[in-house]
């Protein structure tokens, strides 16, 4: 009895474990959310580096204006917002995706288009 008392809780633990690998492929490996990319213009970087890294690069330019009083158009929001114009269509939408709540919209205005 013990044996089989063991043997469940080890499979319970290994489905417990497998699970996120198992809705990873019952949802087809999506790893990002369809956003609305702009057409035209060019980003500051690449789309890879700025998925990856664009939070540093708005926390870097915060520093710099805040603490430093430099300001400059590249690394703004107001800059992101120029290509991105609703904010429903790509910073939400990505936000929401990976879990995640940014602190910019709690001081800075960017339209959500609803």
């Amino acid at each position: 009895m013990n044996k089989l008392i063991a043997i469940l809780i080890v499979l319970m633990f290994g489905a417990v474990l497998l699970s996120p690998f198992v809705v990873n492929v019952i949802s087809g490996g999506k790893a990002t959310p369809d956003l609305v990319l702009p057409t035209t213009g060019k980003c500051v970087k690449d789309t890879e580096y700025m998925r990856a890294n664009h939070m540093d690069l708005l926390k870097k330019a915060r520093v710099k204006a805040v603490r430093d009083g430099v300001r400059t158009k590249d690394s703004s929001l107001k800059n992101c917002q120029t290509c991105h114009v609703r904010r429903d269509e790509f910073c939400d939408k990505c936000h929401h995706f990976v879990g995640v709540k940014p602190e910019c919209f709690e001081c800075h205005y960017f339209p959500t288009g609803k």
